[in-house]
């Protein structure tokens, strides 16, 4: 059996604890279905259920005494070690360590590669310090960034900053939750309260230190509570000691991504006071604001470009200065008056399903994926095959050669045939692709290939495909008119013997001086039984593209030109599969002819590196033979 078709595959790389970040949990689930998934990450602790994807916990143990930073610096070799074994088609790096990890891992081969930026890393003040000595995060990545094929991040606002400094192909995809129906309110959370949420890590510039201040100028009749856990969690507990709130607020632990929403909803107001710290953070759109939507609790954000739109344009809140405390005890007890509350849920009830649901994004995503991760693989793979197969899918009726030649035919059609001219396995491969995609197609095998090929022929049209003759005799007959007839029928019945062949195509050698079709200046191919020669039968006006010579446009055929073509294929320029896919994409072609040789297409970089070589000494010959 030779090499099969299979999903693409993708190596995410994340530095972070898989268990709480729902945007990677998100991802992988939507990508799952379309691509073979396999995720590095330090830490995964809870997998609830069974996942469609594969996750690889890459991290050493180290014992307590040993310092963290250390044991964090010694976890990125890890990761860097599994992800290169992974040797997938594309690597998705989340945040900027992510992304020096993939690149160490993918080393000097060409992957397409992903960065999915949910920082702008180019401005962050990641551990508190001054923001002018944040410099390195931005040589590091705008380093790195050469090489990437394109940038996922998280809202329009980084988007727009990230295409201008590294003009690459940039989407935005929001932190929406997948909304779910059922809420409910957790148990020990008295409802006679007013209580005010925050969800999230415990990290400096999240505003905590001031809610606490705002929690001691509240009366009794308030109630916080903090879900979440981080670097700051000693000092907030320290902080609410000093300020004698133990029985005002109360810090719960982390729940799982989808059970989040659904213990929230009895909240009356949730806080998002990220404070100014750094452009990441003025920019931000943190995923508790969409799951406070989802679980239609009224919002008290800062007063930042992608919160305040949020926010405002929904009247599901207010905004606010951070820094200010005085602002924030105002707001709170606006927001909590019971007309107020009104108001927001009123404008709140179903928002999350009709903007803000995770589903909005999914299709965004896998189109970009496959525009990136497709048009971007390398051309003449099997990958790149497929990507054309879809796009004409869109377009035209997939018919066989002998299809073509009946008189009731859809107006709009494509024929795909495959000239085996070496290497039958790559045929089947390509074959179990085209059936996986409901496609029939026609492949032609030569004489040679007849009984060595065998099983791999009855296999391909057991798939439902055309099987035809590739024949060369005048090649076999040294240009012998009468003796290539007697070598055409020879052949031809032994192929018979295991399919029915009804069309035949000639096999173009470009370093003998005889043209195989001019057998048929001598003879009749319909005396055969044959009904049609892909060369002499082509419906007249149809369009015809050969990867001869390794490119679509006509500058290495030398013999692969059909008689009766469409000539105005001239004018459209294809040299690449991305520009016949282009082509099919806009062009409005009512008949196309597409021809391959499948021993050129394939997903293995040895034997697709072998036959790139093979064919650019093929094209100096025929540059040769072309004066």
């Amino acid at each position: 059996m030779g090499p099969q078709h299979s999903k693409p595959t993708i190596c995410m790389v994340t530095t972070s604890n898989l268990d709480y970040d729902t945007r990677i949990l998100s991802e992988l689930k939507t990508m799952a279905p379309f691509y073979d998934i396999t995720i590095i990450t330090p830490g995964y602790y809870k997998p609830s259920k069974k996942l469609p994807f594969k996750i690889k916990v890459s991290a050493y143990k180290f014992s307590k005494k040993i310092n963290k930073d250390f044991a964090r610096v010694a976890n990125l070799t890890a990761i860097i070690r599994t992800a290169r074994r992974e040797n997938a088609d594309i690597y998705h790096a989340h945040d900027l360590p992510g992304l020096w990890c993939a690149i160490l891992a993918i080393g000097s081969r060409k992957k397409v590669l992903i960065y999915d930026s949910h920082e702008l890393w180019s401005d962050v003040n990641l551990f508190g310090v001054w923001r002018a000595l944040c410099w390195p995060f931005r040589l590091l990545e705008k380093i790195l960034a050469s090489r990437v094929t394109a940038i996922i991040t998280v809202n329009d606002s980084i988007k727009s900053i990230l295409e201008k400094k590294y003009h690459k192909p940039t989407l935005s995809i929001y932190n929406y939750p997948l909304v779910k129906a059922a809420i409910t309110l957790p148990a020990k959370l008295k409802t006679d309260k007013k209580i005010i949420l925050y969800i999230g890590a415990f990290r400096k510039g999240r505003g905590l230190i001031n809610v606490l201040q705002a929690a001691k100028q509240l009366d009794d009749s308030f109630q916080f509570i903090f879900i979440g856990y981080g670097r700051k969690e000693q000092e907030i507990r320290s902080t609410i000691k000093t300020l004698n709130l133990e029985k005002k607020v109360f810090v719960k632990p982390p729940l799982q991504p989808d059970e989040l929403v659904q213990v929230i909803r009895k909240a009356h107001v949730g806080l998002c006071l990220i404070e100014n710290t750094s452009l990441s953070y003025f920019y931000s759109s943190p995923n508790k604001l969409f799951q406070y939507i989802a679980a239609e609790i009224p919002i008290l954000a800062s007063d930042f470009p992608e919160q305040k739109k949020v926010v405002q344009e929904n009247k599901i809140g207010e905004v606010v200065d951070p820094a200010e405390v005085s602002q924030i005890v105002q707001k709170i007890k606006l927001m909590t008056k019971r007309a107020q509350q009104v108001y927001y849920r009123r404008h709140l009830k179903g928002l999350a399903a009709q903007k803000y649901d995770w589903r909005s994004e999914e299709e965004s995503l896998i189109k970009f994926y496959e525009n990136q991760a497709f048009l971007r693989s390398r051309d003449f793979s099997l990958d790149k095959y497929a990507r054309l197969c879809q796009e004409l899918a869109k377009q035209y009726r997939f018919l066989t050669f002998a299809a073509s030649l009946e008189k009731d035919k859809p107006a709009k059609f494509v024929i795909l045939r495959h000239d085996v001219d070496r290497l039958p396995h790559n045929a089947l491969a390509m074959a179990k692709l085209e059936a996986n995609l409901g496609i029939k197609s026609s492949y032609y095998f030569r004489s040679s290939q007849l009984k060595s090929s065998l099983p791999i022929i009855k296999e391909i049209a057991l798939l439902g495909h055309e099987v035809g003759y590739h024949y060369e005799c005048l090649d076999q007959a040294k240009g012998n008119f009468k003796n290539a007839l007697r070598i055409f029928e020879k052949y031809l019945t032994e192929f018979r013997q295991y399919y029915p062949v009804k069309t035949v195509a000639m096999h173009g050698n470009p370093i003998t001086h005889f043209n195989n079709r001019h057998l048929w200046q001598h003879g009749d191919f319909h005396d055969f039984g044959i009904k049609g020669e892909t060369y002499l039968s082509l419906a007249r006006g149809t369009f015809y593209f050969s990867d001869t010579g390794r490119t679509w446009s006509n500058r290495f055929k030398v013999k692969d030109v059909p008689v009766r073509t469409n000539h105005e294929h001239r004018r459209f320029k294809v040299e690449t599969t991305d520009d016949l896919i282009n082509l099919v994409q806009n062009s409005g072609v009512k008949q196309l002819c597409i021809t391959t040789h499948p021993e050129r297409w394939t997903n293995n970089w040895l034997g697709w590196a072998a036959y790139f070589c093979l064919d650019k000494i093929v094209q100096l010959v025929k540059k040769v033979l072309q004066r």
